[in-house]
């Protein structure tokens, strides 16, 4: 009798996120407190990483804008050493974001941002990670060691650096307390809440990921806050499955990519709201076009999608839009999970490119978990 294969990393990691999201709330507190004391020297927050760490920064950016009333981006780390960090100035908060703090370009980030009089702070899963020491202020995740692409590192971050929006909004008089506790509640116990919700059933998840299978372009499409998920989707389908995906808004979809579309393709439209007027007319050009479109909504009926679109619907009804879009994550992770399983890649590993030369590029050490 042959033994059966382990369960891939990449699959057990998903359900752990709920647990990671509450722990690193509640681990960050106090770092989080003392940041927002700070809130009277800060008038632009810039969010700073790679890869998924990059990805967050664009919910991450809505939160602090609608919760601390502060100006806010997400640049990648790369761009920002090379080409932005000479307008920052004391008044800036650059916030570093590296789940294993060895990231090279975003220490240097937070290095250089550091000597130009910016406060400084670091989210990251690695508090002996040298990103944690170079910080003003470190927040810690606790989302646990990763073996695999990331997926509850990315969540943890991202719910609290939205923490951190709230906090820095009461203190600066730009939320009440009743605003406040509700937010903190729906970070909390919300988000956790309904990402449980996501992962009870299959929620037609297999189906769509047949619809990705065999197809020349995958295109995710989310605007605002859900750029960030469609920017993580597209990342996890080509590490964990190695097809190309890519992501963009719908604005620039109508613009650009729509003309490129055709039977060969799957757009996938992230219509999460608030608005979804682009989204819509985005999964109807694309059908017109002939491509399989999936449309991800919210649970209730609010809006009428085209007929011959697959619908999955996220449990995000009522949420804010960064946390709508932190939970859309999970059901993209769960996508990639799935269309990994059907054209039979290793989810964990990339075994057609040479991982430690890789690895040695981007980050100061090997990676906990990697090795």
């Amino acid at each position: 009798m042959s033994e059966t294969a382990p369960t891939p990393y990449f699959h057990t990691e998903i359900p752990e996120q709920p647990a990671a999201v509450r722990a690193s709330l509640a681990a960050t507190e106090a770092q989080r407190q003392a940041l927002a004391g700070q809130a009277g020297q800060i008038s632009r927050v810039v969010i700073v990483g790679s890869g998924d760490s990059f990805f967050l920064g664009h919910a991450a950016a809505a939160a602090f804008e609608q919760l601390a009333g502060l100006p806010a981006e997400a640049v990648e780390a790369y761009d920002f050493v090379t080409s932005r960090v000479a307008a920052i100035r004391a008044g800036a908060l650059v916030v570093g974001v590296s789940a294993s703090g060895k990231a090279l370009y975003t220490i240097e980030a937070v290095e250089r941002a550091a000597r130009a009089g910016a406060l400084t702070a670091a989210v990251t899963n690695s508090a002996a990670g040298p990103l944690a020491s170079k910080a003003g202020v470190a927040l810690i995740t606790s989302a646990g060691t990763s073996y695999t692409f990331p997926t509850k590192t990315t969540t943890a971050a991202l719910a609290v650096l939205c923490g951190l929006a709230a906090d820095l909004g009461v203190a600066a008089g730009q939320i009440d307390a009743g605003r406040y506790g509700a937010m903190m509640e729906e970070l909390a116990v919300g988000v956790p809440r309904a990402i449980e919700l996501l992962l009870q059933g299959d929620r037609g998840v297999a189906a769509a990921a047949a619809l990705l299978r065999d197809r020349r372009q995958l295109i995710l499409v989310g605007s605002g806050a859900a750029r960030a998920a469609a920017l993580v989707g597209a990342a996890k389908i080509c590490e964990t499955c190695r097809l190309p995906a890519i992501a963009i808004n719908a604005e620039e979809y109508l613009h650009l990519v729509g003309f490129s579309v055709g039977h060969a393709d799957t757009v996938v439209v992230l219509g999460i709201g608030p608005a979804t007027d682009r989204e819509q007319q985005v999964a109807e050009y694309a059908l017109r076009q002939g491509a399989a479109v999936i449309v991800v909504a919210e649970a209730g009926p609010a809006v009428a999608w085209p007929s011959g679109a697959t619908l999955l619907r996220a449990p995000v009804d009522r949420l804010a839009p960064w946390s709508r879009a932190l939970v859309t994550m999970v059901l993209l992770h769960q996508l990639a999970g799935a269309l990994s399983a059907l054209v039979g890649s290793n989810p964990d590993r990339p075994e057609q490119v040479d991982l430690a030369y890789v690895l040695k590029l981007l980050y100061t050490t090997p990676l906990q978990g990697w090795l």
